[in-house]
């Protein structure tokens, strides 16, 4: 059968090649490919500072006194143990290998030394004070991170990933509310000891004193 002149324009149609000489099928692949292996790059970003803040958490269970700041971090590690996990399966679903290695963490700039002598006389309150300051420098970067990062991807239109995003900076903004509540109660608890001990040594120091 011959073909009619429309089937023929139709047939010459798709075997179209654009300027480069690939065809536009072939070429809207190639770029959903490559717009996938950059947000799969862009989630390793994302997943090296989770590993980071992992070991981080991990440590700050070991090390804590108060129990109830024991419970709370053992609350956000399972949390993050979650978001790892999340972005671990995007990342494979995009082609990409989840990294396996850690950021570099936001810090307090204060120096060693002045630090050194600042945690010598701290008590157990005081140091987990500032060690939930540094946990909210985390958590408010953390929700920086995924922010920007969710602004990208709306614009590659790739929802799955979307959805993760909002579901992480959700869980890091609430973190970032409760670890607002315990540090106006480590303060609390903080100023409490320290007129007990004003009490105490106005009174060990006798009526003069007053």
């Amino acid at each position: 059968m011959v073909p009619s002149k429309k089937q023929g324009k139709t047939q010459s149609h798709s075997r179209k090649r654009n300027k480069t000489g690939i065809r536009s099928t072939d070429l809207q692949s190639s770029v959903k490919e490559s717009i996938e292996y950059k947000v799969a790059l862009y989630l390793n970003d994302a997943l090296a500072f989770e590993n980071a803040v992992l070991e981080r958490l991990q440590l700050r269970v070991t090390h804590t006194t108060l129990q109830g700041a024991k419970t709370q971090l053992q609350n956000h590690l399972r949390e993050t143990t979650g978001q790892q996990d999340r972005l671990k399966q995007l990342i494979s679903s995009l082609g990409g290998t989840p990294t396996k290695g850690n950021a570099q963490l936001p810090v307090l700039s204060t120096s060693e030394s002045t630090m050194g002598l600042l945690k010598k006389d701290m008590n157990d309150v005081e140091l987990e004070l500032n060690e939930t300051k540094e946990d909210a420098i985390i958590v408010y970067a953390e929700i920086a991170l995924y922010d920007t990062l969710r602004q990208i991807i709306e614009k590659a239109k790739i929802d799955s990933v979307v959805r993760v995003l909002t579901q992480n900076i959700n869980e890091e903004a609430s973190m970032a509310y409760q670890l607002k509540v315990k540090t106006a109660d480590l303060i609390g608890k903080l100023w409490a000891s320290i007129d007990s001990t004003s009490t105490r040594t106005v009174s060990e120091a006798g009526p003069l004193a007053r």
